[in-house]
């Protein structure tokens, strides 16, 4: 696992962004990232509450689905703050290395990258649900085969800001970083941000790579 976390400008230590990597008992690992709408202290308040009950859920061993579907139900008592309303977006994604599947769930987060061994990549095409807090939305999980040495990237709306670009040419642009996965996660990373002025951001930014090892498939 790789990442890198931008706050939205050079004074501002913490945002609303988020994620994490939780090792499950099974062997089994939880990818999750998510976005606090707002800045300043409160949604960086709500953003330490939401990680945690997103970690205590998935340690519970709850299917993606289930996760979000919870946390959305508990998401009130944990984002009322003197008066403000915040919503969150997030994804999560538990990996097993002894199956090579993905079970993944989404609210209102950009989806993630999936890149194959050979190089080959696609943005993952799955049910994206309402973000957490913004009504009563249906969350389901989504199961997808992976391949051993395959690469996971997540990242944040703040991508696209950081790129002066629409999302979808902020994917592209991770998607072309993300051509040789032979390379280094943290080389990977790096090319993901070259050339990008990073002191002029409006928005928090965070990637989250992951390169998915299990057993390799018989010759």
């Amino acid at each position: 696992v790789h990442w890198r976390y931008l706050p939205d400008s050079r004074t501002v230590e913490i945002g609303g962004d988020w994620f994490d990597a939780v090792p499950l008992t099974d062997g089994r690992i939880a990818l999750v990232i998510g976005d606090v709408m707002g800045h300043g202290v409160n949604a960086a308040i709500v953003m330490s509450r939401g990680k945690t009950i997103v970690r205590t859920m998935v340690l519970l061993g709850l299917s993606p689905g289930e996760v979000l579907g919870r946390f959305d139900s508990n998401f009130a008592e944990l984002a009322c703050l003197d008066g403000d309303d915040h919503v969150t977006t997030c994804l999560v994604v538990i990996y097993d290395p002894a199956t090579q599947q993905c079970q993944a769930a989404n609210a209102g987060q950009i989806p993630p990258i999936l890149v194959r061994p050979d190089g080959h990549s696609e943005i993952l095409d799955m049910p994206t649900g309402a973000p957490i807090g913004a009504g009563d939305p249906e969350y389901h999980t989504r199961t997808f085969p992976v391949s051993h040495g395959s690469i996971l990237a997540l990242c944040t709306d703040g991508f696209a800001t950081l790129h002066h670009a629409d999302i979808d040419q902020a994917l592209a642009r991770l998607r072309a970083a993300l051509a040789d996965p032979r390379r280094s996660l943290e080389e990977i990373c790096e090319s993901a941000f070259h050339g990008v002025d990073t002191e002029t951001r409006t928005d928090d930014v965070t990637l989250l790579l992951t390169r998915l090892l299990g057993s390799p498939a018989p010759s």
